[in-house]
C-alpha cells in the first residue's frame, strides 16, 4: 500500500503539471485529492513534511495578504476571501511528495 499511495502521489504530481496553466478548477481538484493522499501517508506511515523552504513563502504570502486587507475598504471582506485560499494545501502536497529532478523535468515538459 505504500508503494501505491507514492505512485498514486507522482500521477497527481503530473495531473498537477499538467493542469496548472490550463484549469484552476482542475488544478484544484487534483491538488484536494493529493492533499488528502499526502495526510494519509502522514498519518498512517508517518511520513515527513518536508517544505524546502516553501514554509517561509506562505507566511510571506499570508503577510501580505494581511497588510493588503488592512488597507482594503473592507477588512473583514478581505479576511473572510482569505478562506478561499488553497495556497496552504500545496505545502501539504509539495512537502510529501518530493519530487526528484527526473520528475520536476518530466511534469514541466508536460
Amino acid at each position: 500500500m505504500n508503494k501505491l499511495t507514492r505512485w498514486l502521489l507522482v500521477l497527481i504530481f503530473y495531473a498537477f503539471m499538467f493542469f496548472a496553466p490550463w484549469s484552476n478548477s482542475g488544478v484544484q481538484s487534483v491538488l484536494a485529492v493529493g492533499v488528502v493522499l499526502a495526510l494519509a501517508r502522514i498519518v498512517f506511515y508517518k511520513e515527513k513534511l518536508e517544505t524546502r523552504g516553501l514554509l517561509t513563502f506562505v507566511v510571506l504570502y499570508y503577510l501580505v495578504y494581511l497588510v493588503a486587507a488592512i488597507f482594503s475598504g473592507d477588512f473583514i471582506s478581505s479576511i473572510h476571501s482569505l478562506s478561499h485560499e488553497w495556497l496552504p494545501l500545496t505545502v501539504i502536497f509539495w512537502g510529501v511528495v518530493k519530487p526528484d529532478d527526473k520528475h520536476l523535468k518530466r511534469g514541466l515538459n508536460l
